[in-house]
């Protein structure tokens, strides 16, 4: 989980809320809690980032109080109960697992308060699928939250879809992919099964879609002394589609930008790379919408929120990784095209095939 993300999130959420003048400044002081969760079917446990957002009735500037007054947007421990369910239509909901406090101290000094903070995470480590099979049926399965105050009485909750592991027909897993320097056309072609997310293409993935397909590239620098040293790069590639594409011209490119000659380094290779497939649900893709879109100067509160009795976001997202190597061809060309602009400084990165 990112935490300086979410930490910006919620920063962002008490300004509008905290400098908001619709209030009744002369009523009792209330709160709203601001809720981010994303469940992820890969991860052993689930975390949930749980705060209020605060009524600023004596014109207080809201980073001194994110900074100096923790209290004024955090709930004692305890004071909030929440309870991740599981639900199938026609069938009671499944209490999965209640969320208790942990204490994170790596946070670095920032506009709130620190070293620690505080996130929830479940009691317990959580299985989380998006369908059940009985036979040749399936039925999908989404996911549940609810929030008790205790000492308010008041509650929060949200519902969201899960979202099914996602098949990828190219590349396969270990496939070697070539690169040319002086190529006109795209060399790798991201392609999971169109409109389907799940093995054997039956059922429609309704609500989901692939956020992003980033290529995540690895080397390894030798040095003289016979140390060695590994080195991981991200090409974001932003999808709205099910399919993308990266040109051996961008991906060229991309390495003579972020890798650089180093005389210290006696050779590079190329270590196996991925291919990391972001599937999301429609809450979390209408959310990254509203994000992306916002202006901070327009003074325009985010318009999207899928928590009653509360504000921001309940999701489901899963990433599906795709292992692939770089071949000894894309090196040897590399090392010996003179027909390419980056040319020279494609030689001088030193890589040597494997």
């Amino acid at each position: 989980m990112r935490f300086n993300y979410i930490l910006l999130l919620i920063l962002t959420v008490s300004l509008f809320y905290g400098c908001s003048t619709d209030v009744n400044t002369n009523g009792p002081e209330t709160d709203t809690p601001v809720v981010y969760c994303v469940l992820d079917p890969d991860s052993t446990y689930q975390y949930v980032r749980l705060n209020k957002s605060f009524l600023n009735s004596n014109g207080e500037d809201a980073r001194d109080i994110a900074k100096n007054q923790p209290d004024k947007y955090t709930y004692p421990n305890g004071q909030v109960k929440v309870i991740l369910y599981q639900t199938e239509s026609g069938k009671p909901d499944t209490a999965l697992t209640e969320f208790e406090p942990v204490s994170f101290s790596n946070k670095e000094a920032g506009e709130f308060s620190s070293p620690d903070q505080i996130l929830l995470r479940s009691i317990s480590p959580v299985s989380l699928r998006a369908e059940k099979r009985s036979g040749s049926v399936r039925k999908k399965l989404n996911y549940k939250i609810i929030g008790i105050n205790s000492v308010t009485g008041t509650t929060f909750t949200s519902s969201t879809q899960g979202v099914t592991d996602l098949k990828v027909d190219y590349p396969s897993e270990g496939q070697d992919i070539t690169f040319t320097p002086n190529a006109k056309y795209s060399d790798l072609f991201f392609s999971p099964s169109s409109g389907y997310c799940n093995s054997d293409n039956i059922v429609p993935c309704s609500g989901a879609a692939i956020s992003s397909i980033n290529f995540e590239l690895n080397y390894r620098d030798f040095y003289a002394d016979g140390s060695y040293k590994d080195t991981t790069i991200l090409f974001r590639n932003y999808a709205s589609t099910y399919t993308a594409t990266l040109a051996s011209k961008d991906f060229f490119s991309f390495l003579v930008f972020r890798v650089k000659h180093n005389e210290a380094v006696k050779s590079r290779k190329f270590m196996p790379c991925r291919i990391l497939f972001y599937m999301a649900n429609s809450d979390f893709n209408q959310y990254l919408d509203v994000l992306n879109n916002y202006n901070p100067v327009s003074q325009i509160r985010p318009s999207y929120n899928n928590i009653m009795g509360g504000v921001v976001l309940f999701s489901f997202r899963r990433v599906k990784a795709v292992t692939v190597n770089i071949s000894n061809r894309t090196v040897e060309q590399m090392n010996t095209e003179t027909s390419s602009p980056d040319y020279i400084e494609l030689f001088n990165l030193n890589f040597t095939t494997r």
